[in-house]
This record gives C-alpha cells, structure tokens and sequence, in this order.
C-alpha cells in the first residue's frame, strides 16, 4: 500500500498548478502523504506571487490559518 501512496504522490505532484496547489496541499497534509505535501510548499514557494491571488489562497488564509503560516514561513525560508 506504501508504494501506492508513493506513487499516487508522484503523479500528483506532476500535475500541480497555480490554479490547485492550494487544495491538493490542504488534502495531501489531512492524508498524511509527506512527499506531495512537500513538493505543494516548494512549488508554492516557487510561485508565491500568482499562488497567493487565488481564490484558494484567500479561502484558506480565512480557513486554515494554522497552515497559512506555514506557508509563508516555509517561503520566507526558501526566498
């Protein structure tokens, strides 16, 4: 099941967008898959101007504050 897991977070990660990032690295952190989370933070980081005008971003900053911070401090980090 783990190499499913893996696999599933390599495909998904393939297919992020500025459009979806937001909501594939809200469910990537419920379901625990580490990798893909990680790579949403990376590619977040990597985007932060267009990331942070979407409506995703607004709804979680509003929503899950908890994980805004993170956010932004993981950008802080790695800009």
């Amino acid at each position: 099941m783990d190499d499913l897991k893996l696999y599933c977070q390599d495909q998904l990660s393939s297919l992020l967008k500025v459009e979806n990032v937001v909501k594939v690295f809200l469910k990537a952190d419920l379901y625990n898959a580490a990798i893909l989370r990680e790579k949403c933070l990376v590619f977040i980081s990597s985007n932060f101007k267009k990331v942070v005008l979407t409506k995703d971003w607004e709804l979680m900053c509003k929503s899950e504050g908890d994980k805004m911070i993170e956010v932004t401090r993981f950008v802080g980090k790695y800009s």
